[in-house]
């Protein structure tokens, strides 16, 4: 064991005879129940998270990931073909750096066996780590491409809210049970114990007293996770959070607000929200406002246009109405309906997205239903937090198309103006790229395992059951959660920009300042005398006071000095590497009390070795390196020599051809005209166009009269290129525009196949139609082409 390594806390029970492991956390989302443990029969550090979305065929679901060893065995376990996919991470030739992660670590989607019914996602080698977004993101990017009915082609979304939601619900777990504690020994060699003699953990950690050892019974949930955060606090957990780096107000930069006691959070964010409503000119009404023609139905938020927005009936309460405004005629006459709530401010649509979410299906939140929907409601918009970030999910671009493909978000606000049917419904059967859909995939596979709580509300607030109106379909509750949860899916999917989930997760923020009293525990400081960050005296003292724990989740810049003595490192740590801000053993046991093992200080010497033969071999690589670069510099220069006499050698053959012409003419009492000068009359061409080509001398010195053919390095390049920017396109859109009649031969063809690129690329609309005019000028005859470029 190394004295660097992070204490390892475990969830232990009190008992008569003194503790046992209660290590399991698990995580009910509105999908699918997740529980996280110790996987069994392996070495530490191993995960398994084990997946039940409430299905009968398993078969169709992701029903476990594996981590570490665990996924390594998995894999060894069978001869079949597990390998549906498994994606080998991508190193840099030059480097030998690893794209993403480690280079000695895969992840993947592995297909059901025999012994499991469902599919396994797993990462195998040397990390217990769950899957990063950007990982997720090309593994759903693989799975897209595959033809056929792949039941899970959305579910590892679902695999990055977890990791998050798993550290905030142990610090719930731990919180809410007097019998349980985050513990830790204070002996080191209970780890060293671990790692050396491949003992389990619960059983190095067995022989634990409460004398000799850290515990805690208190903890926080401690995150920069705008949304993340939210979720913890309406679940009424201890939550810390740390607001980013801000340019506008840095002295508010990097500060924690204290979100804890949590008692009555959801009444108090329902006030939060009315009230940033009402300062943006919205009428919320105080008695039941009938509607024109509908006195049945009364409007429950109206905009600043007048229009409502939500409103209530004897079909759909507290309905949300994101329609165009427009008319209709019934037997009473004409109507009003609609709210344009499309054409709103971003953020108008998230506070009232927010308001409406908060308090379904009522405006006082119904009776205990209401968590239950907002849960699902911020389960959703973590989820678009996530991967709607275009540097995170630049392994598959059409999950987030923006504006390359927005036909994409115009279908979805299509189905949030027309409500959403049986014919919406999206199928595994096709290859869906766009986060809408692969959401709604296990939407609709969840149908007939939501529970009771969330299909009672939807049975009063969706009376679409065949009884209450002959005119409406009978829809099943089970499908009417289904719509419920796509509906809301699609209205955050609906813009071909990130400006609604960006308010969301702004709005967020300010949710929680307000809730705490908009005073952070560090108070503010002088960020040009002090830096960022923020005193954290204030946040020790309380931790210190309260003999409380934090669970970082993640946080911005460094983690604070005094702050680390409380910071664990447990299972779900591992699973979503937070060990930023852990003391190390070394630090723990003070110095000279942590003693390396024989193993770890031998690995250390073959370290060291391969540190210093790399660093003599570097000199002789940089030798290398540079006589490589001065020959490819000669090369480049002698060949650019070459291409000089050659052009200098074809002037003068043309020029010679050109004499013999214009010779043969005179003979025959013609005139010749193709020296002329373009646009000018033949009796102003030059006389005496003879050359005496034997004063030309050295064949490397420029002529004049005879241009050379352009060069077509920069076109040559661009075709063996897979990425350029669209300023090259434009560059070489311009040098082809101002040299079109100079290009012959095969440099034409070359022209050709440029053109041919451009237009396959379909990055710009406008250097797409310069593209196809230069191409219908340059290649008029060529019918075939013209039609392939138009």
């Amino acid at each position: 064991m190394s004295c660097t390594e992070k204490p390892f806390f475990v969830i232990v029970k009190k008992t008569d005879t003194g503790f046992s492991f209660d290590n399991d956390v698990t995580y009910k989302s509105p999908l699918a129940t997740h529980t996280l443990s110790q996987a069994k029969g392996v070495l530490h550090p191993s995960l398994q998270v084990k997946s039940d979305w409430g299905t009968k065929n398993k078969s169709g679901t992701i029903t476990q990931l594996l981590t570490g060893q665990a996924g390594a065995n998995v894999l060894r376990s069978s001869s079949e073909n597990r390998n549906i996919v498994l994606s080998k991470l991508k190193t840099n030739k030059k480097t030998g750096k690893p794209s993403i992660g480690n280079p000695i670590s895969r992840f993947g989607l592995l297909a059901p066996t025999k012994t499991n019914n469902g599919y396994t996602l797993t990462r195998v080698g040397d990390r217990a780590e769950g899957l990063s977004v950007a990982e997720l993101a090309k593994l759903l990017n693989d799975i897209a491409k595959r033809p056929g009915d792949i039941k899970v082609r959305g579910s590892p979304l679902e695999y990055k809210r977890l990791l998050d939601y798993i550290q905030f619900l142990m610090v719930e777990k731990v919180t809410n049970n007097d019998n349980l504690y985050l513990a830790r020994p204070n002996n080191y060699r209970v780890m060293e114990a671990v790692n050396t003699d491949g003992i389990s953990l619960e059983e190095a950690y067995s022989g634990m007293v409460e004398s000799d050892s850290k515990m805690y019974n208190t903890a926080y949930f401690v995150t920069m996770d705008r949304v993340a955060a939210l979720a913890s606090v309406v679940r009424q957990i201890p939550t810390i959070y740390q607001t980013g780096v801000s340019k506008k107000n840095p002295q508010m930069s990097q500060v924690y607000y204290k979100l804890s006691p949590t008692t009555n959070v959801i009444p108090k964010i329902r006030n939060i929200l009315a009230t940033l409503l009402k300062d943006r000119g919205y009428t919320i009404p105080t008695n039941k406002t009938p509607m024109n023609n509908h006195p049945n139905r009364t409007q429950e938020l109206i905009t600043r246009n007048g229009r409502p927005v939500i409103t209530s009936g004897p079909l759909f309460l507290w309905f949300l109405n994101t329609r165009n405004i427009g008319e209709k005629t019934n037997k009473n006459g004409k109507r009003t309906v609609g709210s344009n709530f499309h054409k709103l401010d971003d953020i108008d649509k998230a506070l009232i997205l927010f308001y409406w979410a908060f308090h379904y299906p009522d405006e006082n939140g119904g009776k205990n239903v209401n968590d239950q929907v907002i849960k699902y409601f911020l389960a959703i918009l973590d989820t678009f937090h996530d991967f709607t970030d275009k540097e995170r999910t630049a392994n598959f671009n059409g999950l987030w198309p923006e504006s390359k493909n927005p036909n994409a978000h115009s279908n979805a606000m299509e189905k949030t103006r027309n409500g959403i049917t049986n014919q919406n419904i999206p199928q595994s059967s096709k290859q869906h790229k766009f986060l809408v859909k692969l959401l709604g995939l296990d939407i609709y596979k969840k149908v007939g395992a939501y529970n009771n709580s969330i299909t009672k509300t939807l049975s009063v607030t969706n009376r679409r059951d065949g009884t209450s109106n002959k005119r409406q379909p009978n829809i099943p509750v089970q499908l009417r959660v289904a719509h419920f949860l796509y509906f809301i899916t699609n209205v955050f999917g609906s813009h071909p920009s990130r400006g609604l989930i960006s308010k969301c997760e702004t709005l967020a923020r300010n949710i929680m300042v307000k809730l705490a009293n908009d005073t952070p525990i560090n108070g503010v400081q002088n960020v040009a005398k002090n830096g960022f960050g923020g005193g954290s005296k204030n946040m020790c003292n309380f931790l210190r006071t309260e003999k409380a724990c934090v669970v970082i989740d993640a946080v911005s810049g460094s983690v604070p000095t005094c702050v680390k003595e409380y910071s664990v490192f447990h299972n779900v740590g591992l699973l979503d590497p937070a060990d930023k801000g852990v003391l190390p053993w070394g630090e723990v046991v003070g110095e000279g009390g942590c003693v390396e093992s024989a193993r770890e200080k031998a690995a250390k010497k073959k370290r060291d070795k391969r540190i210093r033969e790399s660093i003599k071999a570097s000199k002789s690589r940089a030798e290398r390196a540079a006589k490589a670069k001065a020959t490819t510099a000669q090369r480049i220069k002698n060949k650019a020599a070459e291409n000089k006499r050659n052009a200098n050698l074809a002037a003068i053959r043309a020029k010679q051809a050109s004499n013999r012409r214009k010779a043969s003419a005179e003979k025959r009492g013609t005139v010749v005209i193709n020296n002329a000068r373009p646009n000018k009359p033949v009796n102003n061409a030059r006389p005496n166009l003879t050359v005496n080509f034997s004063k030309l001398g050295n064949m490397k010195m420029n002529i004049s009269k005879g241009a050379p053919r352009p060069k077509m390095e920069s076109f040559n390049l661009f075709l063996s290129s897979p990425n350029v920017t669209n300023e090259t396109v434009k560059g070489l859109l311009n040098q082809i525009t101002f040299n079109r009649s100079k290009y012959i031969g095969t440099n034409k063809n070359t022209i050709r196949n440029v053109l041919n690129k451009i237009l396959r690329r379909g990055k710009s609309d406008n250097l797409n139609r310069k593209a196809i005019n230069l191409k219908s000028t340059m290649f008029a005859n060529n019918l075939r082409q013209t039609r392939s470029g138009a």
